[in-house]
């Protein structure tokens, strides 16, 4: 005997209680569960984490530099410290830090940043935003992932 594909699936979903109604709702439930699913790797691989909850942090000046905070990350050169955004301006994917090379590389489509948070090379086109960070009167530090300044500005 002889079985073909088409044979074997007909043997497989072929029920005499399963209708035509029934069978295109099952497909369109499957059609649409495996949309949700992939929108959801798409956005965590994105590194999509939904709306930021907090956008003020207080925290102890790092000992060490570059330092990761929640949102952001810090660093310092000569003329001071400073705040940056922690996305891509490409599509907000969360580069990272590879200490090596100093540099910060995007792992969705390979933008380069230096230290820093400057542009190097790839589609991001531009830097990764300078946010506001002050120290306080107790030495501690506050950062503002909400206020952007300028690549000038140092604390």
């Amino acid at each position: 005997m002889k079985l073909g594909i088409g044979s074997l699936l007909s043997r497989l979903f072929h029920r005499p209680d399963l209708s035509r109604r029934t069978m295109i709702s099952a497909c369109w439930i499957g059609a649409l569960a495996s949309a949700v699913l992939m929108f959801r790797g798409i956005a965590a691989f994105l590194g999509y984490s939904g709306e930021r909850l907090r956008t003020r942090f207080r925290l102890e000046p790092p000992a060490a530099f570059p330092f990761q905070g929640p949102e952001f990350w810090l660093d310092r050169d000569e003329r001071g410290l400073f705040a940056f955004s922690d996305r891509c301006p490409h599509l907000g994917c969360r580069p990272l830090y590879r200490k090596e090379t100093e540099e910060y590389v995007c792992p969705c489509h390979g933008s380069r940043f230096r230290r820093g948070g400057e542009y190097l090379s790839g589609p991001a086109g531009k830097s990764m935003q300078r946010i506001f960070v002050v120290r306080q009167e107790d030495g501690s530090l506050s950062v503002d992932v909400e206020r952007e300044v300028g690549e000038e500005f140092r604390v």
